[in-house]
């Protein structure tokens, strides 16, 4: 029984499943994230290396009343991420799942639901502090999402004024996108390695203790 159970593990199943609105809102709860990449914008993604699940659900949301196809992207890892980047559907997915149980998360998708481009960087914060510690040396401030949208607006920029042909105008916008990235990546890096210095300091102050490698941890004296 034992090396069936590792080996299903090994192997996932390649049929697909039957779905429901209380299935998905379970399997979100373990696998999904709310994303707000821009402001007012809503995005659910759910990540699994087994592909027969997320086409299964893929096919539920198609056969449901939002009649919407989640494409499915093949990640360098070899996990497969299904998304639903359309706002209203988004919105009417969080509300099935609200109503079919969801529990992990829901807090987070009744947040999501009130998103609007006026309270974008708040309720961001927010549901990045409801996430844990998920991704927490990967998260922008609001500062760097500002520096990533500028990015953003720069490369736009770049694409018009190399489809119009203007020569000097596109190298001298290409140099801009350049030094916006490199400015971007020292920064962020710099912010990474400051909130890590940060909770290593905190765990000091908690009792932790720093061991070099191969250095055996203290042995205990154990009255007899």
């Amino acid at each position: 029984m034992m090396l069936d159970l590792k080996r299903l593990k090994r192997e996932p199943l390649q049929a697909e499943i039957s779905c429901s609105w209380a299935y998905i809102a379970g399997f979100f709860d373990a696998e999904g994230c709310i994303v707000l990449p821009r402001r007012g914008q809503l995005r659910l993604e759910i990540s699994q290396n087994n592909l027969a699940t997320l086409t299964s659900i893929q096919r539920f949301l198609l056969e449901s009343e939002f009649a919407y196809t989640a494409p499915i992207y093949a990640q360098a890892s070899g996990v497969y991420k299904l998304t639903v980047s359309r706002n209203l559907v988004g919105k009417g997915v969080l509300q099935k799942l609200l109503c079919a149980g969801l529990c992990v998360k829901r807090n987070a998708a009744e947040r999501a639901l009130e998103i609007c481009t006026a309270n974008y960087n708040t309720l961001r914060m927010e549901l990045l502090q409801m996430s844990g510690n998920q991704a927490r040396y990967q998260r922008l401030d609001t500062v760097g999402r500002q520096r990533a949208n500028n990015i953003i607006a720069a490369q736009l920029r770049l694409k018009r004024s190399y489809a119009s042909g203007d020569c000097p105008k596109t190298d001298e916008l290409h140099q801009q996108l350049v030094d916006l990235q490199r400015s971007h990546k020292l920064i962020s890096a710099a912010d990474r390695y400051a909130l890590l210095r940060q909770d290593i300091r905190s765990l000091l102050r908690q009792g932790a203790m720093i061991q070099k490698e191969h250095q055996q941890p203290p042995v205990r004296n154990v009255n007899t």
